[in-house]
């Protein structure tokens, strides 16, 4: 290996891939449970809402009489959208949800996992040996940490449409033949860079995302799974651009469908790869 050149090893990226998605759970994105805001179990459910901020879709009841006690036990979730209207003197308790407590999620839940089955709900427990230790709400799904397992997932998918490229195309005169007009400066500056001395292996290390995302359609020529992947392939691309950026996630509840498109694509690349693997052997 000449000098400046880095090894990629396919198990360390494996590695450092699930270490990285094993590191990051709910318990970096909750709210501590001493950080709650909760109601106490005997309060006017309408009174309840009337003080809390309106951007709270629930709150957390609890089993005393001081809604400032962090050990007091929680009895479910009081939901600002299933108060009866016209019922003034109903209490919290009378309304609350405890289906929220037996759903509530361990604390040591992978965040791709979690959001991979989103509910929909506007508040989730998290517990931790029985009690629960903090709570989630779909803000929390703007944190760093969820869009570090994001791109870490992204990275993944992005290895392997490399790799796709690779076994279906090792020439890179094909590559030039086929990339769309507008993306051949692009793939120019990434062989250039290649041929460099920056250069750290194979040319589909150099050349930009857009451009394998173009080179992957030819790929899946006479697959019948192709339209799909075409279409993915646009919503990858947007999906990659608003979790590396940092802006806000247009809406953060369709997180799960590209959670789930995302590991869908990262299947069919693999297969493909097997597969045209198989016909070389």
């Amino acid at each position: 290996m000449s000098a400046g050149v880095v090894e990629f090893s396919e198990q360390r990226h494996l590695n450092d891939l699930k270490s990285v998605q094993g590191q990051l759970t709910l318990s970096n994105i909750m709210t501590p449970r001493h950080e709650f805001i909760c109601c106490t179990a005997n309060e006017p459910a309408q009174g309840v809402m009337e003080r809390i901020p309106a951007v709270f879709d629930a709150v957390p009841v609890i089993d005393s009489t001081d809604a400032t006690d962090t050990s007091a036990p929680i009895i479910g979730l009081l939901h600002r959208d299933h108060i009866p209207f016209r019922n003034k003197s109903i209490r919290a308790a009378d309304c609350a949800d405890a289906s929220a407590i037996t759903q509530a999620h361990p604390s040591n839940r992978n965040l791709l996992v979690y959001i991979h089955d989103l509910s929909g709900h506007p508040v989730e427990f998290v517990q931790e040996d029985g009690q629960i230790v903090g709570l989630v709400t779909p803000y929390d799904l703007e944190r760093l940490p969820v869009r570090t397992a994001l791109f870490a997932q992204i990275i993944n998918v992005e290895r392997l449409i490399g790799d796709l490229i690779r076994e279906r195309f090792p020439d890179t005169v094909e590559w030039e033949r086929l990339i769309s007009p507008n993306l051949r400066s692009e793939l120019q500056t990434g062989l250039a860079r290649a041929r460099g001395a920056e250069s750290s292996g194979h040319a589909i290390l150099s050349v930009g995302f857009g451009v394998k995302l173009d080179l992957l359609a030819h790929c899946f020529e006479g697959a019948r799974n192709k339209s799909w992947a075409l279409q993915e392939r646009h919503e990858i691309r947007i999906f990659r651009n608003n979790v590396a950026h940092g802006a806000p996630f247009p809406d953060v509840m369709q997180l799960p469908g590209q959670v789930r498109n995302l590991i869908r694509l990262r299947i069919l690349i693999s297969g493909r790869i097997a597969k045209l693997k198989g016909q070389d052997s």
